[in-house]
């Protein structure tokens, strides 16, 4: 006897998991914006309608199945990143803390991002580079303006240097914005090179103990979680700094977390006297532009050491080594 074939399943449009920034505990399912169904991908954000208004929210994932009905969704109107903001490590510890502390999804996941991504602004420029007119500056050119003609000299060394590590080198950002006026530079977006592992200066002389407690935390292979025990001033924090100078060595960065702001200045002090290595500061006290570029700092590498109060810890590294 004959059987009936079973239909065919129905194509089902790529569906997007959505955190939206707004108090309540869930994500919220968007069709992809126009032809762009390949290109979406967890992490990135995108522009899109949320009742009467527009906002921007960060995919959580792609999947086939909506948690509404298929008439109750809605296009997005653009993606606004070419790549993932956030990586899988990023969206998973946010996805934790929204459950652990029970605040809204969306919330957490903006928590710690700078306010010009919040508001769906394109990721900015992290480097400088030579103008034509830059590279092609005579030698004795500036010769009465050294912090200039010595920003000249390091760009001149690569093809583009971040700017993180021309603010270690002592460039600051007046000096950067004088070069560009005169179309000497320019900003760009370059992929940052491996940490600096150089240190200004060697170390005291440890203890017993603390040599000890340094051989204990020399885990190599993954993860793990270790507590040093000590009162005030028995020395922790150079365990600190002989771990984040093995950190380095081996190309990666350190996350280091204080339990208040007031601390900053004096860790960071500390800290730039021993490395060489950029150091992102990111705390409270920040101006919108000062965390944006320590964040992007972090985010892509340039810098060896971030440096924050809590918050920080939503700060995504481009190759995490120790916190």
């Amino acid at each position: 006897s004959a059987r009936l074939a079973s239909p065919p399943p129905r194509n089902r449009a790529l569906i997007l998991q959505v955190a939206i920034p707004a108090p309540l505990r869930r994500s919220f399912d968007y069709l992809p914006p126009g032809d762009d169904s390949g290109a979406a991908a967890p992490g990135m954000r995108l522009r899109g309608p949320f009742g009467a208004r527009t906002v921007t929210g960060v995919v959580l994932a792609c999947g086939e199945t909506p948690s509404v009905k298929d008439a109750e969704l809605r296009p997005a109107e653009a993606l606004l990143d070419e790549a993932p903001l956030l990586d899988a490590a990023q969206l998973e510890l946010r996805r934790w803390a929204a459950s652990y502390y029970e605040h809204p999804l969306g919330e957490v996941f903006f928590t710690g991002l700078p306010k010009a991504l919040r508001d769906g602004r394109p990721l900015p420029p992290n480097a400088w580079r030579l103008t034509q007119r830059g590279r092609g500056l005579a030698d004795t050119a500036l010769s009465r303006a050294p912090r200039q003609r010595a920003a000249i000299e390091l760009l001149r060394a690569s093809e583009a240097v971040p700017a993180a590590a021309l603010r270690a080198a002592g460039i600051s950002s007046a000096v950067l914005r004088e070069l560009s006026d005169k179309d000497l530079i320019e900003r760009c977006r370059a992929a940052a090179g491996m940490p600096s592992a150089e240190l200004r200066a060697s170390g005291p002389e440890l203890t017993g103990e603390q040599r000890t407690a340094i051989e204990a935390l020399a885990i190599d292979g993954g993860f793990a979680c270790q507590l040093l025990e000590g009162v005030t001033g028995s020395g922790k924090t150079e365990v600190y700094l002989q771990q984040i100078a093995r950190c380095l060595a081996a190309g990666r960065q350190a996350l280091v977390l204080v339990p208040e702001i007031g601390l900053t200045p004096q860790t960071l002090q500390r800290f730039t006297a021993r490395f060489a290595a950029p150091i992102a500061v990111l705390h409270s006290g920040l101006s919108d532009g000062e965390r944006l570029e320590a964040w992007l700092a972090a985010r892509d590498g340039s810098a060896g050491i971030v440096i924050g109060t809590r918050s920080a810890v939503f700060t995504p590294l481009a190759r995490p080594g120790l916190v």
